[in-house]
C-alpha cells in the first residue's frame, strides 16, 4: 500500500514538475506574441529574424538585404488599402527597448520592412510580466494607400535596452519577431465618384439639347416678322398708285 501511494505521489509530483517547466520554458521563450491580426507562426516561433521562424537568430546574423521570410501561412487578413487598423500585442516578459510596427509590400524581407516603418515607440521597463500577466500593447497603424496580394505586417521587440532612438535597423540587436500575413484590397465604392462625373456629363449635354428643342417652335413667329412688315409695306404703296 505504501509503495502504491509513493507512486501515485511521485507520478502526481513528476506531472506537476513538467506543468511547470514547460510554463517555465514558454514563458521563457514567448517574449512577445501578436494577436490581432492573426500570426503567421504560433509560440514559440518569435526568435528567428524577420518572422520569428526557428528559435535562435535573434540578432540576425544576415544582413537585412539577405533576411527575408520566403513562407506564408493560411492565416491571411484582408483589410482595404489606405485603412488604419488596430494591432494587438502581449508582452510576456520585461526589456526595455523598442516596440515596432513595419509593412512589406511584397513578402517578407528586413530591408522592406525597414524602410516602411508604420510605428515605432518606446518599450520601458515594466517588472512582472508573465504568460499570466501579460502588457498589452494596442496600435493604430495606418497601412499604405495600395493594392497588395502578399504583403505583410511585422511586429517586433527590440531589447537593446535604450528607450530613445527609433531601431533603424533591428540586425545588430536582441530582438523579438512576428509576423502577420495580409493582403490589401481596393476600398469599397473607390470608383463610384468617376461614374457619377461621367453621368453628370451625360445629363447635361441631353438638358442642353431639350432646352434648344423646347425654343424652337417660339423662334419661328419671330423670324417671319420682317417679311411681313415687307409684304404690308408694298400694299400700301401699290394703292398710293
Amino acid at each position: 500500500m505504501r509503495n502504491s501511494i509513493c507512486s501515485l505521489s511521485c507520478s502526481a509530483a513528476s506531472s506537476v514538475a513538467f506543468i511547470l517547466a514547460s510554463f517555465v520554458s514558454a514563458s521563457a521563450s514567448a517574449h512577445i506574441e501578436l494577436v490581432e491580426p492573426a500570426p503567421r507562426y504560433t509560440l514559440p516561433a518569435n526568435k528567428s529574424c524577420p518572422c520569428g521562424a526557428g528559435d535562435s537568430n535573434r540578432r540576425c546574423e544576415q544582413t537585412a538585404e539577405e533576411s527575408h521570410d520566403p513562407l506564408r501561412s493560411a492565416n491571411v487578413t484582408t483589410f482595404e488599402a489606405g485603412a488604419t487598423i488596430h494591432v494587438v500585442a502581449d508582452e510576456y516578459v520585461d526589456h526595455a527597448g523598442r516596440m515596432r510596427v513595419a509593412f512589406d509590400p511584397s513578402g517578407a524581407d528586413l530591408a522592406d520592412f525597414n524602410d516602411n516603418v508604420l510605428m515605432d515607440v518606446a518599450d520601458p521597463s515594466e517588472r512582472g510580466l508573465s504568460m499570466a500577466t501579460p502588457h498589452v500593447w494596442e496600435f493604430d497603424v495606418q497601412l499604405p494607400d495600395m493594392t497588395c496580394e502578399d504583403c505583410t505586417l511585422q511586429v517586433i521587440q527590440v531589447m537593446q535596452g535604450g528607450t530613445e532612438n527609433p531601431v533603424m535597423d533591428p540586425a545588430p540587436l536582441s530582438t523579438y519577431y512576428t509576423c502577420a500575413d495580409i493582403r490589401l484590397v481596393a476600398a469599397a465604392g473607390s470608383t463610384d465618384g468617376e461614374d457619377a462625373q461621367v453621368g453628370d456629363e451625360g445629363d447635361t449635354e441631353d438638358s442642353g439639347c431639350s432646352l434648344g428643342s423646347a425654343h424652337a417652335p417660339n423662334a419661328a413667329p419671330w423670324a417671319l416678322a420682317p417679311l411681313v412688315g415687307v409684304v404690308a409695306l408694298a400694299i400700301r404703296r401699290r394703292r398710293a398708285r
